[in-house]
């Protein structure tokens, strides 16, 4: 029986994908699907053959007709998936040495999904994209966290939850895994943390993460969380937890000052005020009051910034 299937996305990562695949488990209960989203000629045949060299009990090599992205990638991989579990990683990324003993773990789970506590390979920025990850673990609240955490990686799902409800990856640019993550959330009624880190995320020169969003990139970002927090209205009846699961306006707004300077903060922000930044035409001071809330969301601890400091004019 496979109780696992591995979807991994790949786009011309020959030159990546050996560690991802090299830290995967050769096991009779796990499978892995690589699915290639139309890479070059020379770098398909090599991704091949790195999947063909680890001799994995069951693995399968699925490609897109022409680039469609990494959410279309996935959505194949899970149409193809057999295992009871699926487990999304991407190719320039790897497992721990944890990873195999987490597979024993919750083989037999009655869980829903598992969210698993990723850690940041070092790099030589000194770039981390879990800090906000930690802060949410060390909290110890698991519908929080999944909530809160947008991505697919790190973490193991029900594949009779996700076909059951017809679940699937955003066939968008930018944050495919926001919706999904969210709608797993929704539906999911037995959600569990681990701490053990079991997946290592790579920044490399040249990643999203590594360089700056275009401002394109950025509304595009803003729309998802503007999507998100409306579906969490809609399905999330628990007033102190919606509270705690929605997106704050504030890590957009200070992204946008700081990659585009005042020009993208205004643009971040006139995103908002079309989705229904609360404005009062009858009171200019509770306008006035709401736009300063927003900059100041920009700065909140929770997103893991140091609040600004303005100094104030002291009596002469």
């Amino acid at each position: 029986m496979i109780n696992y299937s591995i979807i991994i996305g790949a786009y011309n990562e020959a030159d990546w994908i050996g560690p991802l695949l090299d830290s995967i488990p050769r096991r009779d209960d796990v499978e892995v699907l690589l699915v290639d989203d139309h890479s070059d000629p020379e770098q398909t045949a090599a991704m091949r053959r790195r999947l063909a060299e680890r001799r994995f009990p069951y693995a399968s090599y699925l490609a897109n007709t022409g680039k469609q992205g990494l959410g279309t990638t996935r959505n194949v991989g899970i149409a193809a998936a057999q295992g009871k579990w699926l487990v999304f990683a991407d190719a320039d990324d790897s497992f721990t040495p944890a990873f195999a003993a987490a597979l024993d773990r919750y083989a037999e789970s009655s869980a829903d999904q598992v969210l698993f506590l990723p850690q940041t390979a070092p790099n030589p920025w000194g770039a981390s994209r879990t800090l906000a990850s930690e802060r949410l673990f060390e909290a110890g609240d698991a519908a929080v966290a999944g909530y809160r955490i947008a991505s697919a990686a790190s973490r193991f799902v029900k594949r009779e939850l996700v076909e059951r409800r017809g679940i699937r990856f955003s066939e968008v640019p930018i944050g495919e895994d926001t919706m999904f993550s969210v709608q797993v959330m929704v539906n999911a009624t037995d959600v569990r943390l681990d701490h053990t880190p079991i997946y290592t995320i790579a920044i490399r020169e040249g990643s999203l993460y590594h360089r700056r969003r275009t401002m394109p990139q950025l509304l595009a970002t803003v729309d998802l969380q503007l999507a998100k927090a409306r579906y969490l209205r809609e399905h999330v009846f628990d007033r102190a937890l919606l509270r705690k699961a929605l997106p704050s306006k504030g890590r957009h707004l200070r992204m946008g000052l700081v990659w585009h300077g005042p020009g993208g903060l205004f643009r971040v922000w006139l995103r908002y005020l079309g989705h229904g930044l609360p404005l009062s035409k009858q009171n200019p001071g509770e306008t006035l009051r709401n736009i300063v809330e927003t900059l100041r969301l920009a700065v909140v601890e929770r997103d893991g910034y140091l609040p600004l400091q303005v100094p104030r004019k002291t009596a002469p």
